[in-house]
Parts: C-alpha cells; sequence; structure tokens
C-alpha cells in the first residue's frame, strides 16, 4: 500500500532572545538542539525504514530574515527494493534576506530494486548564505543499484540560475540495456554522485575530478564522482 506523503518541516524566525524554531515531523523526525550563539542547530531522524516502496517524503525548510540554521542528519538514507512501487524524497529550502542555511545531507543509497526520485528546490534572495550537499550512492556493498532521478532547482529573487535534471537509471531501455548512467557526461559508471551548492562560501580549490560550476552573485555548484564516498575531495571543503 502506497503511504501519504509525509511533511517534515523546519522553520526559523527571529525571536528577542535569538533563534524561534518551529517543527513538525512526518516519518522523519526534526529534534532541536540546544540553541548556543546565533544558529540554531536541528538533527533529522529517520522514525523508521526509509525508504520503502510506495514512502513519499518531503522535507520544507524555512530560514527567515537574519536568522541561521544549521541542519543536520544521523545516518543515510537507504532506498530499499521497492517491488514495483516507486519512492522519493523532496526538499524545499527557502533562505530569506541575511539569513544562512548549512545542510550536510548524508548519502542517499540506492539499493538493488530501488526506483526514487529526489527533488531539491531553493529559493534564496542575493543576501542569502548557503551551503548544502547531497550524495547519490549506487548501491550497497556488492550492489549495483536501482534506478535514481534527480531534480534540482534554485531561485535567486524569484530567476532561475540553476535547473538541472540528472537520470541514473539502471537501464535505457529494452533495446539497448546499457544504463544511462554509465554513459560519459552523466556518471560514466560510477557509484557515488556528491555534489556541494553554495552561495556566500568560497569555492573550493581546484582538484582534479572535481567540476565547478559558477553561478550568478557568487553561487557554486561543485560535483564529483567516484567509486567511494571517502575518496570524494569535497568532504574537506566541508570541514569548516
Amino acid at each position: 500500500m502506497t503511504t501519504p506523503t509525509e511533511t517534515t518541516s523546519i522553520h526559523v524566525t527571529r525571536g528577542a532572545h535569538g533563534p524561534v524554531v518551529r517543527t513538525r515531523s512526518g516519518v522523519v523526525q526534526a529534534r532541536l538542539l540546544p540553541v548556543s550563539g546565533e544558529a540554531a542547530t536541528v538533527v533529522l531522524v529517520a522514525q523508521g525504514a526509509l525508504l520503502l516502496g510506495g514512502d513519499h517524503v518531503r522535507i520544507e525548510v524555512v530560514v527567515g530574515a537574519g536568522c541561521r540554521l544549521v541542519l543536520r542528519e544521523v545516518a543515510a538514507t537507504v532506498a530499499y527494493d521497492g517491488r514495483g512501487e516507486a519512492s522519493s524524497y523532496d526538499a524545499e529550502v527557502t533562505v530569506a534576506d541575511d539569513g544562512a542555511l548549512d545542510w550536510r545531507a548524508e548519502p542517499l543509497i540506492v539499493a538493488d530494486g530501488a526506483d526514487v526520485s529526489r527533488t531539491l528546490t531553493v529559493q534564496l534572495q542575493p543576501s542569502s548564505t548557503l551551503r548544502l550537499r547531497e550524495t547519490v550512492v549506487l548501491g550497497r556493498h556488492g550492489e549495483r543499484g536501482g534506478s535514481a532521478r534527480t531534480r534540482l532547482r534554485v531561485r535567486l529573487a524569484g530567476d532561475p540560475v540553476l535547473v538541472e535534471d540528472l537520470d541514473l537509471t539502471a537501464t535505457s531501455g529494452d533495446l539497448d540495456p546499457t544504463p544511462l548512467r554509465a554513459l560519459p557526461g552523466i556518471a560514466a559508471g560510477a557509484r557515488v554522485v556528491d555534489q556541494v551548492l553554495a552561495f556566500g562560501h568560497p569555492e573550493p580549490a581546484e582538484t582534479p575530478g572535481l567540476a565547478v560550476l559558477r553561478l550568478a552573485d557568487g553561487g557554486w555548484s561543485a560535483r564529483w564522482v567516484g567509486p567511494r564516498t571517502h575518496s570524494s575531495p569535497l568532504r574537506e571543503h566541508l570541514v569548516t
């Protein structure tokens, strides 16, 4: 049976004595850590096995003007064999003027037999600060991995600055069994696609295998593809 979409929301506004955080939890629980300083920290925790066939998870994050939010996840998300049913994990992010969001998402692991889509929609203002990491891993240990499709939409002051669809399906059709993700310019057969989207942060140093796309108003998107997550040079860039 297909489950209804479960929305987890996190809204941060300014209060008289610091940030005010309002959360609502779905199948992913939002846990607020003690606030210290100007930034609020929220941890996302799955309340059960995710993602099963038919699961549809939605995360909504709104960072108000002048607010800072650090968003973390305690574990990777595994998209399991859906036995013919697709699943989805979508996030909608809004960061207001002088707001800042740092979301270092844990990997989405696409197990054999999974059919999952992931959509990220970002709304920013020219003075917004953002650093967001997304990692897709095709297969658990010893697996080739199922199908994944990702969509990224970024708007700055209402204008689109990045529109990207990435098709990591397992096959391209009965007539041509070659996986789309094995083609040059997509993933070239690599298991890991690691990406960081940032505004208001310095670009990573030039590194072999790391592609950096420069966006409007100082934004950038950096991507690395390779065999293992821990080999990604983006890990060192996220230390600070």
